[in-house]
């Protein structure tokens, strides 16, 4: 298959972005090195015609614009709109900061969608410029509407099964062995930003859910399978509380917050539990202990975890641990040798 290399000039800050995201989405080589390669080339793949459309949207109104104002014919006006697109694609190239030059090495789809670019979309401007505006319009969406474009043909596949009600198979990078689930939907966790597939595991009679940029070649079958109520709770409160955790595993805990508490639950939102309902300064949650007590662990006094008892030990003997920690930490110091 004939292969193509092109040189695009990118701010180093888009650069550095496009490859932090290649590694959250897990673009790697055999070895684990980041394949930006391959993460530039899906992403051109599958960001073109949605990226397409948008410039052609911008140029639309630049054309009415200049058909209001002037009173020029549509011709005349969409001649000039392609001036001016050209000339804010120059602009903006000239006025970003120093760039860096990467090879991009193409073939088959990506080799055709470059060829399309070149032949249809440039109206003036470089590939190079073309690209870098491609990039920073996809880098401008939120983080869960980027992973969705990086795996647009896995997320079509899940969301055509669940839609026609039909099982699929697929593997995973963590492991190889393939399973068969019933898609429920795929969301996005309001914490980490990602997405995840919510759904059935049919073989190990459990709900799941999984990383959708771990999910390997699905396949829709012929087969269905009918969640029951019971399921569908634990899926729908999934889909409300948090896809990436173990949900089946969560119990009910309570905590006390401290006006300080309260600050700091509103503003760290990593991971943070919800709360189901709030009673004062206790805060009640169903939630997997394990996550609940991992996230209270930053608050130190601001934060009592009061049932389970459980629960209510581990910060305990945490706390300890960390005091004796700081106690012989003191004791050396103040054996140093150094000290005057």
């Amino acid at each position: 298959m004939p292969t193509s290399k092109y040189k695009i000039y990118l701010p180093e800050s888009v650069k550095r972005s496009l490859f932090r995201d290649a590694e959250l989405f897990e673009f790697c080589k055999h070895k684990g090195e980041v394949n930006l390669n391959s993460f530039i080339k899906t992403l051109i793949s599958n960001y073109l015609e949605k990226h397409s459309e948008r410039v052609e949207r911008k140029r639309e109104s630049i054309v009415a614009i200049i058909e209001e104002s002037t009173g020029a014919s549509r011709l005349a006006a969409e001649t000039t709109s392609v001036k001016i697109m050209a000339q804010i694609t120059g602009f903006e190239s000239r006025r970003k900061e120093g760039n860096c030059v990467i090879t991009l090495t193409v073939s088959g789809r990506t080799n055709d969608d470059i060829q399309y670019v070149i032949d249809t979309q440039l109206k003036g401007a470089t590939l190079s410029q073309y690209l870098r505006n491609m990039f920073e319009s996809y880098l401008s969406l939120p983080r869960p509407q980027r992973e969705k474009i990086m795996f647009k043909e896995t997320i079509e596949t899940l969301e055509r099964a669940s839609k026609k009600g039909r099982l699929v198979s697929f593997r995973t990078q963590n492991a190889p062995a393939a399973v068969t689930v019933m898609p429920y939907k795929v969301v996005a966790s309001h914490e980490e930003s990602f997405n995840y597939l919510l759904c059935f595991d049919v073989e190990g009679r459990t709900a799941r859910s999984y990383r959708i940029s771990r999910i390997c070649a699905p396949h829709i079958l012929e087969g269905t399978h009918v969640m029951d109520e019971s399921t569908l709770r634990e899926l729908q409160r999934a889909e409300d509380q948090a896809p990436q955790f173990s949900f089946r595993d969560a119990q009910e805990a309570c905590v006390r917050l401290t006006e300080e508490g309260k600050r700091k639950y509103r503003m760290i939102y990593t991971n943070r539990p919800k709360a189901t309902f709030m009673d004062g300064d206790v805060y009640h949650f169903e939630w997997p202990l394990v996550q609940l007590e991992e996230y209270f662990k930053r608050f130190g006094e601001e934060a009592v975890i009061l049932s389970p008892a459980t629960s209510r030990e581990v910060m305990r003997e945490f706390y300890l641990r960390g005091t004796r920690a700081y106690e012989v930490c003191g004791d050396q110091e103040k054996l140093s040798p150094n000290e005057p």
